[in-house]
């Protein structure tokens, strides 16, 4: 982000901002179990917990910086 001030004789008039776009971030989740067999999945799956854990981000979303 870039901010610019435009003066008077020291006295502010205007703020000119400009904020990027499309910036991204790379994250990692992980989750363990002790697993099992695919046919039988137990509802303690570590896939669930992923997905549980995407969900929570999505309801957060992040600051504007």
């Amino acid at each position: 982000m870039r901010a610019e001030w435009v003066t008077d004789h020291g006295k502010p008039l205007t703020i000119e901002l400009a904020a990027t776009e499309k910036l991204y971030g790379d994250f990692q989740v992980l989750a363990t179990n002790p697993g099992g067999h695919s046919s039988l999945p137990t509802p303690d799956n570590a896939i669930y917990r992923v997905a549980d854990a995407l969900a929570v981000l999505e309801k957060r979303p992040f600051p504007f910086e």
